[in-house]
């Protein structure tokens, strides 16, 4: 499957915020999260809710959903999600 167009690194801008007792106003920086389009679908995979492209948090839980190789924390996480979601498994 091909990259998905809709994730992006999360964009930092300034923030000004004030404080609700003494009035004072301060910058900070503030992320709108990135990947806006990508929502969790089970531990250490998200998926794309405009075109359904599958990402993982990492490598390892990458080949945990689409080899079988156990990784750390994969014990009972139900590998079944991965075939309805388009990967192998």
């Amino acid at each position: 499957m091909s990259d998905c167009q809709h994730a992006h690194p999360p964009q930092w801008h300034d923030v000004l915020y004030t404080h609700p007792v003494t009035g004072e106003t301060y910058t900070d920086q503030a992320s709108d999260g990135g990947r806006v389009a990508y929502k969790t679908v089970s531990l250490g995979r998200e998926q794309c809710s405009l075109c359904g492209h599958i990402i993982y948090t990492s490598e390892r839980w990458r080949d945990y959903y689409e080899h079988g190789v156990p990784c750390f924390g994969s014990d009972g996480v139900d590998r079944a999600l991965s075939s309805a979601a388009g990967g192998e498994g």
